[in-house]
């Protein structure tokens, strides 16, 4: 089994500002379900509704992102390709954790912003 995600960094609020070292990343796009179904219909049959996404991050050590933050948050992955996550971010809440004998880290979420 390969490390592929080892390096991997995320940039935010612009591609020159990095946020490592990665540990974690969660991109999630999930929706609603509409379901559709009439009198004569033998079951529902669905259709996607808005999108709900959100990216959450885990670095290693204090991070200086705070909430409200607004930016690109785009993943370089270790391989050299890169993906833009969501094109307008807004932070939505930042966590920073620490207990004995282990490192700081930071978890950061974003969502997208409407401008």
């Amino acid at each position: 089994m390969g490390k592929g995600f080892n390096g991997t960094a995320i940039t935010f609020p612009s591609t020159s500002t990095r946020l490592n070292p990665v540990t974690d990343i969660t991109h999630n796009q999930s929706g609603a379900e509409i379901a559709i179904g009439g009198s004569t219909s033998a079951g529902y049959v669905y259709e996607d509704g808005l999108t709900d996404e959100s990216v959450e991050i885990t670095v290693q050590g204090g991070s200086t992102v705070t909430k409200g933050s607004t930016g690109q948050v785009k993943a370089i992955w270790n391989d050299g390709s890169s993906n833009t996550l969501i094109s307008k971010a807004v932070v939505i809440s930042v966590n920073k954790t620490g207990s004995v004998d282990s490192p700081i880290s930071s978890s950061i979420t974003f969502r997208p912003r409407s401008t």
